[in-house]
Parts: C-alpha cells; structure tokens; sequence
C-alpha cells in the first residue's frame, strides 16, 4: 500500500467514529433524531482527507517518477511539456541551465510546491475536474479520473458522486447548513 493510501484509511477512520457515535446516540431505526451535524462533520472530515489524499498521492507519483526515471525523456509527456511552457515563458534567459545534469529532477520537484500554492487558489474544492487536472499538472497523468471505478461504478457516476459529495460539504462549510436534510 502506497504511503499516500495508508494515511488516508488512517484518517477515514475518524470518519467511521462519527458515523459509530451516530449509530450509537440514534440506533438503526428509520427515523429523524436531530443528529444531523454528526453527518454534517462526517462530510466535511471526508472531503478534507480526500484533499490530502489527492495532494500525498501527486506528490508521491512523482517522486517514484523521478526516483525511477533516468533522464527527463522517461518522464510523461505532458509533464515534460508543462516544464517546457514554464521555462519558456520564465523571462530569465538562463533560465533553461536549471535542468543541466540533475537539475531537472530538483526543478520538476520545485515545481510541487508552486502547483500547490496555484491548486490552493484556483483550486476551491476537490471535485472531479480539479483532482484531474492537478494530477496532469504535477504527475503528467491526463484523464485520471477515467480510471475511476468501485464496486461495478463507472467512472462517469464515480464522478458524478464525487462532485455531488463536495458540492454538499460546500454547502455545509459556507453556509452553516445543507439546503436538504444530510443523511
């Protein structure tokens, strides 16, 4: 298991204790019993550790990228050519020397924490879209989300149940409260 996938079922656990404490406060009968914030929290907890989850696994991917990569030609296409636009586009004209011997190792995994900085601004939630294309940015990895599935779940409805996820746990965190009950 990949470093990344341990601390996120470390953290799921806490989850699993808010839905524990609402089983035991309310029992499994069908019914309202005014427990609803330990849903709320739940959602909010499970999106926050998605997030984490997202960013420990990119940074991990591209460790064991550059670990494994004996020159920058091993590396994604798409990676490749995001470092290229950003050299182009840098107004030092030495710029192209950070990559010189082994440089572009320690430039590609510079590049971690400035992708992160931007994911933290333009990024407001963990949605389908933004893990995509926060993981093309930092890994090179195009249409991730493609390879989504569980439990006979097509990628598409993977998606869709994410997005759906997040954009109550927005409504959650912005607002105090969901539009509809949270179950």
């Amino acid at each position: 298991m990949s470093g990344a996938a341990g601390r996120y079922d470390t953290s799921s656990k806490e989850v699993e204790q808010l839905l524990d404490i609402h089983e035991q406060v309310s029992g499994t009968d069908r019914g309202r019993r005014s427990l609803e914030v330990l849903n709320k929290s739940a959602i909010v907890l499970l999106c926050a550790i998605w997030e984490a989850y997202c960013e420990d696994l990119a940074d991990e991917a591209l460790r064991h990228l550059l670990a494994h990569s004996p020159d920058y030609s091993k590396l994604p296409k798409l990676l490749q050519k995001g470092v290229a636009k950003e050299l182009r586009n840098d107004q030092n004209e030495l710029s192209p020397w950070k990559l010189a011997g082994q440089g572009w190792k320690t430039y590609v995994l510079g590049r971690l924490s400035a992708l992160k900085q931007r994911r933290d601004f333009d990024w407001n939630s963990p949605k389908a879209a933004g893990v995509e294309k926060f993981i093309a940015d930092v890994v090179g990895i195009p249409n991730i989300t493609d390879a989504w599935h569980w439990k006979h779940v097509s990628s598409q409805a993977a998606k869709e149940k994410l997005d759906r996820l997040v954009t109550l746990r927005g409504a959650i965190a912005h607002r105090g409260n969901a539009a509809a009950s949270v179950k």
